[in-house]
């Protein structure tokens, strides 16, 4: 997935904020080389991130690979 892909998928859940202050952590690391849409959509849709607190790029990072690994394994409990 593309930078622009996911700012995308920011944007329409919300959290413009949140990928404005990641985005540059996000481009040189490239940890959304591997990272599909719908694995960063659904993501997007469990977590809850408070737009008052500043997330790190590292805590992001963090939960983000650790669902991904979840979601990929096919362990989420999805409604």
């Amino acid at each position: 997935m593309n930078i622009e892909q996911a700012e995308e998928i920011f944007n329409d859940y919300g959290y413009a904020s949140l990928f404005q202050h990641i985005r540059y952590p996000l481009m040189i690391s490239e940890a959304f080389n591997d990272i599909t849409p719908d694995v960063l959509s659904h993501f997007l849709d469990v977590y809850s991130f408070e737009t008052a607190e500043v997330l790190s790029f590292e805590e992001f990072i963090y939960h983000l690979l650790i669902f991904k690994k979840i979601y990929m394994n096919n362990e989420l409990p999805f409604v």
